[in-house]
């Protein structure tokens, strides 16, 4: 399998609406299926040594644990590498189930203005491998 890097660069810019330049996207290098401590991301994406994104799955999880969580190891790992941003993207089959849950831990939580939450629904992302 290849990684799809068209269909990233379309997930990154369309549907999570980043407004990276274009040159940004020279670099698009994905692991997919790692884990940190107890969570496993189903996707960690570099978008041109300025853009980290943490993908999971949320389903089940304790968004009050797991968002806080997120946040502190991507932060700290985003700083450490000189990322710009981070973007946490949580994936669900009804993101419209868990919305005011996600957004009021992550609005409440300790964070910079460089670090975003999304709430995606698992069929609008595209396929990442061709």
């Amino acid at each position: 399998m290849t990684v799809n890097k068209e269909n990233i660069r379309y997930f990154v810019r369309d549907i999570l609406g980043c407004g990276c330049p274009e040159e940004v996207f020279n670099i698009i290098d994905p692991v997919f299926n790692i884990k940190i401590d107890n969570v496993l991301l189903r996707g960690k994406i570099n978008i041109g040594n300025r853009l980290l994104i943490y993908m999971i799955e949320g389903n089940g999880l304790n968004l009050n644990s797991l968002i806080p969580f997120l946040i502190d190891y991507g932060k700290k790992e985003r700083d450490s590498k000189g990322f710009n941003r981070l973007r946490i993207v949580l994936v669900f089959e009804d993101p419209e189930a868990v919305k005011e849950q996600a957004i009021s831990v992550f609005q409440n939580y300790n964070k910079d203005e460089k670090i975003h939450l999304h709430l995606i629904k698992k069929s609008t992302i595209p396929p990442f491998y061709s």
